[in-house]
């Protein structure tokens, strides 16, 4: 080889038959989704198949990890609004703080549910699902063990929502 040669394309332009290889999980991934989960899908590529899949594996849990840390702030924002009155900052606290313990649980128990890698010449391809609980609806667990907070936190909207979604 030359020195001048960076070796193949990992990012080469899409072919038709890459993009008919593309997992319908893939294209439509909510319809995987278990309910009570939330759930995040990645490709990347490489010219080893056990790195291409690990490559996705960590872009998948780093877009779960965003959406976990915009579950809990758009809570602590509602919780906040509907009741964060200044005399009430402790509850506020403890809410927060039972909040980051859910997302952390919850990201500590995500999973690969659907993986595929395919080989395009010397590149792989490979496309992940990972799912983890919804730790909002974990949080509403916790909430549910302290008499008083739940007493606050049930007169908010942010409450209701959830309820219906551990219902379900």
């Amino acid at each position: 080889n030359c020195a001048g040669s960076s070796g193949p394309n990992l990012n080469p332009d899409p072919k038709k038959s890459t993009i008919k290889a593309v997992p319908d999980w893939y294209t439509d991934p909510d319809k995987y989704i278990p309910e009570g989960m939330i759930g995040s899908r990645a490709s990347e590529t490489s010219r080893d198949m056990m790195i291409a899949e690990e490559k996705a594996q960590n872009a998948a849990r780093g877009a779960l990890r965003l959406q976990i840390k915009d579950l809990g702030e758009t809570g602590n924002t509602r919780f906040v609004k509907e009741t964060g009155l200044d005399a009430e900052s402790q509850i506020v606290k403890r809410f927060e703080g039972g909040n980051e313990s859910a997302s952390s649980s919850a990201l500590e128990a995500s999973r690969v549910i659907k993986s595929d890698t395919q080989k395009d010449g010397v590149v792989y391809r490979s496309y992940v699902l990972m799912v983890c609980p919804d730790p909002a609806l974990e949080t509403l667990r916790q909430l549910e063990e302290d008499k008083e907070l739940m007493a606050k936190f049930e007169q908010t909207d942010y409450f209701n929502d959830l309820s219906k979604r551990l219902a379900k």
